[in-house]
């Protein structure tokens, strides 16, 4: 609590700060000059987190998955996703509804903005054992930094109203922090590369690989930059998210690495993306006392993805390759044929 009260007091200070010597941001400091007519839709996607903290002071952390619209110079309304954070089986609390945020232009100046947010999310929670209806109401503040022309940087307190099925309302205060990738006509970026430099951008992705004979799900990302010739290159990582059971023990399966690949534009709403993933993949078995048996191994995977524009900062698609691990699992649970085809579904998200 003591770290949460020094970060709203920051907050709040450089916020005033602002509004007292700041002058607003001048149009067409963005991506997209504000007097081209076919600036199209602005807004923004891209992956967030928050941590609440309950009574005892154990902190939870949850997914955030918005998809915003600009309605007006400093307001933004869409919808937002949340899903808990639990690897190897699949989340226990899943959320959805709508989301309002506001940028008061008093309170941004060059590459800082303000912003204040209103979510009302509805779902479900106790997925893995006993589900039970669920809704939340959650207000923040944040201080968002324009890193790139395309990537804000968000950070700030977070205060939640949860109500569930068979227990009292609980008030929660927490954190949450984001990368909002996206579409905008004010700021100034701390990194400009020009309108036609690189893009900095991320992505979700699920991905489908077999282990030992059964299909298994990987929930992960990234992200990526993309040069104007096309090559892009980036960091991407995963872990399993759905419960294999044997022995007592749980599958475990994580995925970290790098990327490099190419984007070819073959219509101005397909493109065609090559790419080669490279890196560590962890597999092995989870005791019920949190010990893992098993280890690294050598991962490289080829594959070729197809994505449609949907809107000027997000394209939705899949891809198919050959997820290629080095060596056997060496555990007491045995465990083979860690190689196989894969299946992905992907939604990139930044100005495209």
């Amino acid at each position: 609590m003591k770290t949460m009260a020094t970060l709203l007091a920051f907050l709040l200070a450089l916020t005033a700060g602002t509004a007292l010597y700041g002058d607003g941001n001048p149009a067409g400091d963005g991506i997209h000059d504000p007097a081209d007519p076919n600036r199209g839709v602005q807004g923004y996607a891209g992956p967030g987190w928050w941590v609440l903290f309950g009574p005892g002071g154990e902190g939870e952390m949850a997914s955030l998955g918005p998809l915003m619209f600009r309605v007006s110079e400093s307001t933004y309304v869409g919808a937002l996703l949340a899903y808990e954070e639990s690897a190897s089986e699949g989340p226990g609390t899943f959320l959805g509804g709508a989301r309002l945020e506001a940028y008061p232009g008093r309170l941004s100046r060059g590459f800082y903005s303000t912003s204040a947010a209103l979510s009302v999310l509805a779902g479900a929670a106790g997925l893995n054992g006993s589900p039970r209806f669920a809704a939340q109401i959650d207000a923040e503040l944040a201080a968002n930094f324009l890193l790139f022309p395309s990537v804000r940087l968000s950070a700030g307190p977070l205060a939640s109203l949860r109500l569930e099925s068979g227990q009292d309302p609980a008030f929660l205060p927490g954190l949450t922090f984001s990368l909002k990738e996206g579409v905008w006509d004010d700021g100034r970026p701390l990194v400009r590369f020009g309108e036609d430099g690189p893009r900095v951008g991320g992505y979700w992705q699920g991905l489908w690989t077999r282990v030992d004979g059964r299909a298994v799900f990987v929930d992960g990302g990234g992200t990526r930059i993309e040069l104007p010739s096309g090559l892009a290159f980036g960091i991407t990582g995963g872990v399993l998210r759905q419960k294999i059971e044997r022995s007592g023990s749980s599958l475990a399966i994580m995925l970290s690495g790098m990327t490099a690949g190419w984007n070819w534009r073959a219509a101005p709403r397909l493109t065609v993306a090559p790419r080669v993933t490279t890196g560590v993949a962890l597999y092995g078995w989870a005791a019920p006392d949190g010990t893992v048996d098993g280890g690294p191994h050598f991962m490289i995977r080829p594959e070729v993805s197809a994505l449609v524009g949907v809107l000027p900062f997000l394209e939705i698609g899949g891809g198919v390759g050959w997820h290629v691990v080095a060596g056997e699992a060496d555990t007491a649970i045995p465990l083979e044929r860690l190689s196989s085809i894969s299946l992905s579904v992907q939604v990139r998200a930044g100005h495209r």
